[in-house]
């Protein structure tokens, strides 16, 4: 199935049995569009049919005992165990691409964190225990042309020395809508412990939008 994101057209490939029965609220990769997508049309439904009731015999019921079906317990955490047992076959059906890509898929919706702990696969976000801190932008003439300046801070908040992801910086308009973004190194491989790097990047000739920035993590490589 294709999902095309409504505020950038950017395209994505996934398994329509991710978005479950009844459709769930996805993220943009590029812009961080969010909203709410329906499962395909055509995609089966669960169908509850009633069980009929036995038919008997007055020969049958003497020579044989009645069968007594127990009505099944609703136990709390039900959705949970649900919730793993489709992720599992999720796992099959998409020959381990959820399982390849699960670090994506925890950072874009955090919520499938919780079925991969219920099904003991360790899924972290990209980047995670890393924290930004006074984040800023502002606009200047360098060699008379236009500029854009983000300045910022990244803290390792954790007890562990901590790899640097790629960094990307998305500029966006007043209503949020991607307008354009780029990754970059902070020049280091890891942090250490309680440790915070400064970092500072130049993009000329921003769109003149620009009203909003977002930086985050992300996999794929650094520009330049």
């Amino acid at each position: 199935m294709i999902l095309t994101c409504p505020a950038c057209a950017t395209r994505y490939l996934t398994d329509p049995a991710l978005l479950g029965p009844s459709g769930r609220v996805v993220r943009c990769a590029k812009c961080g569009h969010s909203w709410m997508q329906v499962p395909p049309a055509d995609m089966p439904r669960r169908v509850d049919v009633p069980i009929p009731p036995r038919m008997e015999t007055a020969d049958s019921r003497a020579q044989l005992p009645a069968r007594v079906t127990a009505r099944p317990r609703r136990v709390a955490g039900g959705f949970f165990f649900g919730a793993a047992a489709l992720l599992v076959v999720v796992l099959g059906i998409a020959g381990g691409s959820a399982y390849i890509w699960r670090e994506w898929i925890v950072t874009q919706l955090p919520q499938a964190k919780t079925l991969y702990d219920l099904v003991g696969i360790r899924a972290l976000p990209i980047g995670a225990g890393l924290e930004f801190a006074n984040l800023k932008f502002e606009r200047r003439q360098i060699e008379g042309a236009d500029a854009i300046i983000i300045e910022g801070q990244l803290f390792n908040g954790t007890s562990d020395t901590l790899s640097i992801p790629t960094l990307k910086a998305t500029l966006q308009d007043e209503a949020g809508r991607w307008l354009t973004d780029w990754t970059f190194s902070l020049g280091r491989p890891s942090l250490e412990s309680g440790e915070t790097v400064a970092f500072k990047v130049t993009r000329r000739d921003p769109p003149a939008a620009t009203r909003k920035l977002s930086v985050n993590f992300t996999e794929e490589p650094p520009e330049g």
